[in-house]
């Protein structure tokens, strides 16, 4: 009787998923819509099916005194092996674009190979005669096979299980088949090591896409407006960081405002003024494919959590300013008053967006009097 032990973790499919899901969502970006086809889809049911027969895989099955229930779990692990093999098949299709089979022409895991296959064709033999259609094999011409039960080995120790093929031709002899567990756990492992290959291909065409990116010059503008729109349109095409989008969003925001307020508006002015720092910051970034944290975010989305204004402040960004969605919004709104003394006039404010850049303006001022910035 088998007990499967295999040398075997999770920690390749879950460092390959790291890759996949890393540097803004590349493979997303690139594979979600690729000449009318949804590739990411499959990218991600193969990962996850993956996952699922890996972990199977990894646990010890301790075989059942029944010898049917024992059959049924060898099928168990072949049909979790067969779905990482064809997982990572598809994968390959995928990532190369190509639909070449790893592996194929390979002749070096299975020892007792009757058929002159291929290891791929001859697992795929082990797998329809042990369980997936064993009363429906082929055979040549118009010769079929059936397989009887598989029972533990009989002709030779260097089988995990064995089983017999009967023809549907009258005098034709029957055929013993086995397999061993070792050789299938060393066709796992190979075609599951082949994550590293698809891993480097993955971090290749990450390369080659920000090399190339970066090659092409972003446009410049005195206007911060007009930047912010340019560096809108990059993002679009430079991965669509989710933490730079959110960046531009609240710039374009701010740079589309205006409060119309003569005893604000000088520090207005100012406010945008040192606003262009981050705007360029930005600039130098998406032009140099590097998405690391922006140091003069700070002007834009200063710490307040010193602050009693907290809560008020997290409410009005979660319902965007929108008196009819937060039912305590005048409440907010005089909180916000109290604590700048009524400069800002936030409760005489009726447009959302002005309010919006009140408050930026009102969190810029409290970290430079509170030597944050």
């Amino acid at each position: 009787r088998f007990i499967l032990i295999m040398d075997l973790t999770d920690e390749l499919i879950v460092d390959f998923r790291e890759t996949v899901n890393s540097n803004s969502g590349f493979v997303f970006q690139l594979y979600h819509s690729k000449e009318g086809n949804n590739y990411w889809n499959i990218i991600c049911s193969c990962m996850d099916w993956i996952s699922v027969s890996v972990r199977f895989l990894s646990k010890d099955i301790v075989p059942d005194e029944n010898v049917d229930v024992r059959v049924m779990q060898f099928f168990s692990v072949i049909s979790a092996i067969d779905i990482v093999f064809e997982s990572v098949v598809q994968l390959h299709r995928v990532i190369y674009q190509n639909n070449k089979i790893p592996f194929k022409g390979i002749y070096e895991i299975f020892k007792g190979n009757k058929l002159e296959l291929d290891d791929n064709d001859y697992f795929k033999e082990i797998r329809a005669m042990f369980g997936a259609h064993p009363v429906n094999l082929k055979g040549q011409g118009n010769q079929k096979w059936f397989a009887c039960w598989p029972y533990d080995h009989l002709t030779t120790n260097k089988t995990t299980f064995e089983l017999r093929l009967y023809s549907n031709k009258v005098g034709v002899r029957d055929l013993t088949f086995g397999v061993h567990i070792n050789e299938l756990q060393n066709f796992l492992l190979q075609r599951y090591k082949y994550l590293t290959d698809l891993k480097k291909e993955i971090i290749r065409q990450y390369d080659s896409f920000c090399k190339d990116m970066a090659s092409q010059s972003i446009e410049a503008s005195d206007s911060s407006y007009e930047l912010v729109l340019i560096l809108e349109r990059e993002s679009a095409k430079r991965l669509n960081n989710e933490y730079y989008n959110g960046v531009i969003y609240e710039l374009k925001k701010i740079y589309s405002t205006t409060l119309n307020e003569d005893r604000l508006a000088e520090e207005e002015t100012e406010y945008k003024i040192i606003l262009r720092k981050l705007i360029d910051e930005l600039h130098r970034k998406l032009q140099a494919m590097s998405f690391t944290d922006l140091k003069f975010d700070k002007y834009l989305n200063p710490d307040y959590s010193y602050s009693d204004i907290g809560y008020s402040v997290s409410k009005l960004f979660t319902y965007e300013f929108k008196r009819e969605q937060e039912p305590l919004f005048d409440f907010h709104m005089n909180k916000l008053d109290k604590y700048s003394s009524g400069h800002y006039r936030f409760s005489k404010t009726r447009n959302p967006d002005q309010i919006f850049l009140k408050l930026k303006m009102m969190l810029f001022k409290m970290s430079k009097n509170n030597d944050v910035s």
